[in-house]
């Protein structure tokens, strides 16, 4: 999508879009959160470091925990405007 398509969207939907994506990325914080609860793997302190400890645990690949973070950094930035 170039500029000019984004632009063409109205902000209704744009808001809709970041919306979904918002609640996809609280969705796996929350669901990895829940899995070092239940696993008892340790206490995070920020989201990020909990898909470490699960990653730690073995039930993340590499590849999927680096997405997991740079998902957490796009959460905070859309939510918490930081």
């Amino acid at each position: 999508m170039g500029a000019s398509s984004i632009e063409s969207i109205s902000q209704t939907k744009q808001d809709s879009i970041l919306l979904n994506l918002e609640r996809a990325c609280q969705a796996s914080i929350d669901l990895a959160m829940r899995i070092v609860r239940i696993k008892r793997l340790g206490i995070p302190t920020e989201s990020g470091e909990a898909f470490y400890l699960v990653k730690q645990a073995g039930l993340l690949t590499d590849s999927i925990h680096k997405e997991m973070v740079a998902m957490v950094g796009f959460h905070n930035s859309a939510v918490h405007d930081y």
